[in-house]
């Protein structure tokens, strides 16, 4: 992984501003070339690509869920963009380079939430993304209450 990249990972993993040649981050948003390509709120991670199925941009994306401690990893195969993803739902999935890829991570390193830890999972790019994300999240947060009890 690249100095830059690495730097860029950490800066939105802390929630800390950032800003070296083509990459900037501030408030839980990356930006390469001045396009968003990620977004961290809280334990919901959106990446994309913004059209650009770039080294440059798969690095970045890359550093991002290696830095979150995903076992995932963005290639390029027959200059298709795709996802190999390592966990729940274990595949190589294809990527539409315009939209948005949706993670839950639910881990201590990025938010001090009192949630138990739970494996990141990967929600896909469909309509449907943020709507199953969510949910999930209602139901950890219902298992969490439970458990104060």
């Amino acid at each position: 992984m690249r100095k830059i990249t690495e730097d860029a990972a950490r800066a939105l993993r802390t929630g800390k501003r950032f800003k070296r040649a083509n990459t900037e981050v501030d408030n839980g948003m990356m930006f390469l070339h001045g396009n968003l390509i990620a977004e961290l709120d809280g334990h919901h991670l959106r990446l994309r690509m913004c059209g650009w199925g770039t080294p440059t941009t798969r690095e970045r994306l890359n550093g991002i869920l290696q830095m979150l401690g995903t076992n995932a990893h963005i290639y390029q195969e027959k200059f298709e963009q795709k996802l190999w993803w390592n966990g729940p739902g274990t595949g190589h999935y294809p990527l539409d380079v315009r939209k948005w890829m949706h993670f839950l991570i639910m881990d201590p390193r990025v938010s001090h939430d009192p949630l138990e830890w739970h494996p990141p999972r990967y929600f896909g790019q469909d309509e449907g993304a943020e709507e199953r994300l969510k949910d999930r999240m209602s139901y950890i947060s219902g298992l969490a209450v439970k458990g104060d009890h």
